[in-house]
């Protein structure tokens, strides 16, 4: 191979791996596309309560998990529970005629551990509930809904 024929096959190998990176860089996914077989917006969020919270000592009666219309996916009961806690959709746990709360789940002392699938959904906002100071150990999976609106 002379040396022209390597300056040329150089040149075209430059061009090759110029226009190849352009097609395999990764790009921001547009609004309403799939990714990984879950559509942007769709995924689930979390949060998990503890056997070993003081909700008592910290003045805590409820938490607001979201606000606006939503999904609950799962409840798991993380271990065999001597707790409970409720589930509602709503804003407030205070009784008003604006926005009734509904009752969307309840976990109580006697559940056994496992996944408790849901599927429901919520209008208002998702509400977690502390009844007494003894709390379920679970993981609370749930879509929708944006916290940061209520605020």
């Amino acid at each position: 191979m002379n040396k022209l024929s390597r300056i040329v096959v150089g040149v075209l190998a430059v061009i090759v791996l110029i226009l190849g990176y352009g097609k395999f860089t990764i790009t921001p996914t547009p609004e309403g596309i799939t990714v990984a077989g879950v559509p942007i917006g769709s995924d689930y969020q979390s949060t998990t309560t503890s056997s070993v919270m003081n909700t008592a000592a910290a003045n805590l009666s409820y938490l607001l998990l979201a606000c606006g219309p939503g999904t609950l996916g799962n409840v798991i009961i993380n271990d065999v529970t001597t707790g409970s806690f409720n589930l509602y959709d709503g804003t407030t746990t205070r009784s008003h005629t604006m926005h009734a709360t509904t009752t969307l789940g309840k976990a109580t002392a006697s559940m056994a551990e496992g996944t408790y699938e849901h599927d429901s959904h919520f209008t208002n906002g998702l509400i977690l509930e502390f009844p007494s100071s003894s709390i379920a150990s679970s993981t609370i999976t749930f879509r929708g809904g944006d916290v940061s609106i209520c605020r």
